[in-house]
Parts: C-alpha cells; structure tokens; sequence
C-alpha cells in the first residue's frame, strides 16, 4: 500500500469574476497515491464499475464525428455525462483564461457531448436524476480506496494469527513425537534383609 498521500481538486461550475475573470467552485480531496487524476476518468471507472445499471454498446454517433463511441442502450436519454468543461479550463497553464474563452462552444451535432465525460451510466429520465454528479463520483472514489484499505488491514491481520496457528500446531507436533528417555541397566534386586537395591548403567 502507498504512504503517498495527495491533495487533488476538480473545478466545477465556473463564473465570470471583476474583468472578465474565470472563476469557479471546487472539490478537494485526499488520495493515497503519489499523484492526482488529471481528469475524472479514474473516478468514473470506479464508479461505473461498482453502480453500472444497463447494457452499453459501440455505435457510430454524430457526436463521434461518425466514429464509434459507447451507448447506454437500455434508455432513449442514453448515458449520463459529466461536464469537464470548467475542469479543463482552470486548469488551462497554456495560457491565461477567461470567462469569455469558457462561453466559446462548438456548435452542431458535435457540440451534443462538448467536453464531457461518458460515465457509463444509463440516464433513466429525462432530467438524468439518477446521473452521478462530480461529488457522487468523489465520495464514491473515497469510500473504495477506505474499503481497500481495511481489506489490505485485514489479510495482514489474518496472514499473521494463521503463521501463529502453524507455529503453534508446529511444536505441538514435535512435543507429542518427542521420543520418552528410556535408560537402560537399571535392575531391582531383594537383598537378604528385604530392602531393594536400584541401580543404573
């Protein structure tokens, strides 16, 4: 297990501040590893591997500029998708950013999933209240790395009292095959005034 720990944030919802600044609100949170996730995608395979809820398959989209891209197809709305948008932008070190770069869209059919994030999850309505949001996919992150932390815990607790256990059956084993010390030339003898005599070799 990494002693590493980091501090990561994501940026979510960004908003114009004094002279067209980009600002935003963020998330921040601890992992044990040696470095940050540069994007949601660690955390949402996490997610969707532990709360996926339908078939998806590769299909040619307009989004994917005809290419295959993955489809939630046990729903009309799709899959739920995660906007990086703001993420991406305040994150930006190419050059200084501001409110009015993070306004500039594509338009058209390519503009349908703009800088988001397929999670794989199926959206079940139309207002994709079942989609999981930035923090969903957080705490849900969180919560694994807790869970494998306590398992990790665990395996070596359990490793440790079966060693014990063998060690013990161990010497158990030797003390009952440990042979009796048997001593040889040891003789009774009735002397004329009854008493015994005992001796050894």
């Amino acid at each position: 297990m990494s002693k590493d720990v980091s501090t990561c944030e994501f940026f979510h919802d960004c908003y114009e501040g004094a002279d067209d600044a980009l600002l935003s609100h963020s998330y921040s949170y601890e992992v044990k590893e040696s470095e940050c996730p540069s994007n949601p995608g660690p955390l949402i395979d996490s997610f969707s591997d532990r709360h996926n809820n339908g078939k998806i398959e590769l299909k040619h989209t307009l989004w994917s500029d005809g290419g295959l891209a993955s489809v939630c197809i046990d729903s009309p709305y799709g899959c739920c998708y995660i906007s990086t948008h703001c993420d991406s932008m305040m994150k930006s070190h190419i050059r200084e950013v501001y409110y009015s770069d993070f306004l500039k869209r594509t338009t058209g059919p390519h503009s349908l999933h703009f800088s988001s994030m397929n999670t794989y999850i199926t959206q079940m309505d139309v207002n994709g209240t079942d989609c999981p949001q930035l923090d969903d996919l957080i705490l849900d992150y969180l919560h694994k790395e807790e869970e494998q932390s306590l398992s990790f815990f665990q395996i070596m607790i359990g490793s440790y009292l079966i060693s014990s256990i063998v060690q013990l059956l161990i010497i158990c084993s030797r003390k009952k095959q440990r042979p009796q010390t048997q001593y040889s030339g040891i003789t009774e003898q009735q002397s004329d005034d009854g008493q015994k005599l005992r001796g050894s070799a």
